[in-house]
C-alpha cells in the first residue's frame, strides 16, 4: 500500500510540470474572422493593424484601422503576420517600469556621489552640502521607482503572437 502511494505521489510530481507546459502552449496558427492582426505587406514600409473579416487559403479580407479601409490581401504578398493576444498586464508593466526607474535612480545616485566626492576633494564641503547630497542619493532611486512604476502602468501595450505566413 505504501509503495502504491509513493508511486502515485511520484507520478503526480512528474506529471504536474507536463500539464503546466501543455497549458502554456500558444494557440494554433491561422487567423479567423474577428481576429485583430498586425501585418506587413510587400512594398510597404510599416506594419498595419487590422481586423480580419474573412480568411481563406489564398487571401484574407481585412478592415484596416488607419486609414479605415477594407482590403483583400493575398497571402503571397504578406511579409509578416501577427495575431493579437490582448492587452498587456498593467501590473507587469508597473513592475517593469519600477525596476527600470530604480536602476536609473541608482545610476544617477552614483553619478551624484562620484561628482560630489571629486568636488569636495578639491574644495572642502560643509555639513549641509553633505546632507543635501546624501538626501539626493537616497531620494533618486525612490523617485525613479515611483515614476517608473506609474509610467509602466500607464504605458499602452498589446501582446502579439507570430503567425507563419508560408
Amino acid at each position: 500500500m505504501r509503495l502504491q502511494l509513493a508511486l502515485l505521489a511520484a507520478l503526480m510530481v512528474v506529471s504536474a510540470p507536463l500539464h503546466t507546459l501543455s497549458a502554456q502552449q500558444p494557440r494554433p496558427a491561422g487567423v479567423t474572422a474577428g481576429d485583430r492582426i498586425r501585418l506587413k505587406v510587400a512594398g510597404e514600409n510599416q506594419r498595419r493593424v487590422a481586423t480580419v473579416i474573412d480568411a481563406s487559403a489564398v487571401q484574407i479580407r481585412v478592415q484596416f484601422e488607419r486609414p479605415p479601409t477594407t482590403e483583400s490581401v493575398q497571402l503571397d504578398d504578406l511579409r509578416s503576420l501577427d495575431r493579437s493576444l490582448g492587452q498587456r498586464s498593467t501590473g507587469r508593466g508597473a513592475l517593469r517600469g519600477a525596476g527600470w526607474g530604480l536602476l536609473t535612480g541608482i545610476a544617477l545616485s552614483g553619478v551624484v556621489a562620484v561628482t560630489t566626492a571629486i568636488v569636495c576633494r578639491l574644495d572642502p564641503c560643509n555639513e549641509w552640502s553633505g546632507f543635501t547630497v546624501g538626501l539626493a542619493i537616497v531620494s533618486l532611486p525612490i523617485t525613479g521607482t515611483v515614476v517608473g512604476g506609474i509610467a509602466g502602468a500607464a504605458a499602452p501595450g498589446e501582446r502579439w503572437q507570430r503567425v507563419p505566413v508560408r
